[in-house]
């Protein structure tokens, strides 16, 4: 939903009235800044500065390859680094044959 709406409409948008390079520039630090609120990790800074880059590599990504998919991918397997370890430190996912 993320890439939709930063990537998909609001970087579309923009493009219109800026060029594409700071359309992604400006993107990129509203979808950090959209992150200073996470609470699964203590270092929200780093983390928002990380989205940052993520949010730079993705708005890159959809303007050269003109196609929101690669952006979607990616933002899916970098979701996926975060959430698998969340979800094994609560037990989820680990299975005891006992």
């Amino acid at each position: 939903m993320e890439e939709l709406i930063f990537r998909g409409i609001f970087l579309k948008q923009l493009n219109n009235f800026i060029k594409p390079f700071w359309s992604v520039i400006l993107t990129a630090v509203v979808f950090g800044c959209a992150h200073l609120h996470v609470t699964y990790t203590t270092e929200v800074l780093f983390f928002a500065g990380i989205t940052l880059l993520l949010g730079l590599i993705w708005g890159f990504l959809i303007h050269y390859t003109k196609s929101l998919l690669a952006s979607v991918l990616f933002h899916a397997g970098a979701d996926l680094l975060i959430i698998i370890p969340i979800f094994t430190s609560y037990g989820v996912g680990t299975y005891s044959m006992e």
